[in-house]
């Protein structure tokens, strides 16, 4: 009865937190200059892996035009103080999804400088940055290991739904 009261209350607060979410994205964007940054940029690279036809697509919040390429911006939204991120997990993870971000555009022919995680605080505001360190060869190889491991998931899977058809063949 406790879990069904729990999800009931995150189900009520996850449509609120969203909204919160959207709207320190509207106001951070509403702040740039229009002229150098371009907001929510899809990203996308198709290609043959390994013998495999690959499509992997994205929406990066942001590209900042600097002189020495496009600074791919993601921006996240905190109910913490920006200052105190500690989830040093999380704040990885969102290192690499903008990472991956540059190094698709990179293969799409954009020059990129860089790419920046911002933590924007929904209660006061503060934003707390982290470079991305971006090199297009760690990053080509960084995404080489996530399509084998994905690869890998994907064929223990349909192996087992496989065998679990001939075992079942009266299904």
């Amino acid at each position: 009865l406790e879990e069904e009261a729990f999800s009931e209350e995150v189900s009520e607060a996850a449509p609120r937190r969203a909204q919160m979410g959207t709207d320190v994205h509207q106001r951070y964007f509403a702040a740039q200059d229009a002229m150098q940054y371009q907001k929510e940029v899809t990203v996308r690279w198709e290609g043959t892996w390994r013998d495999l036809q690959v499509r992997v697509e994205g929406r990066a919040d942001g590209c900042r035009r600097t002189p020495g390429g496009i600074m791919v911006e993601e921006i996240k939204s905190t109910l913490r103080d920006a200052s105190q991120m500690a989830d040093l997990r999380a704040v990885q993870a969102h290192i690499e999804q903008c990472g991956f971000y540059c190094l698709f555009l990179e293969r799409a022919g954009t020059p990129v400088a860089g790419g920046i995680v911002k933590y924007i605080s929904i209660p006061d505001g503060s934003i707390r940055e982290f470079e991305v360190g971006y090199r297009s060869a760690v990053y080509g190889e960084m995404f080489d290991r996530r399509l084998i491991a994905l690869v890998k998931d994907y064929r223990e899977r349909q192996d087992q739904a496989l065998n679990f058809i001939r075992n079942h063949p009266d299904i």
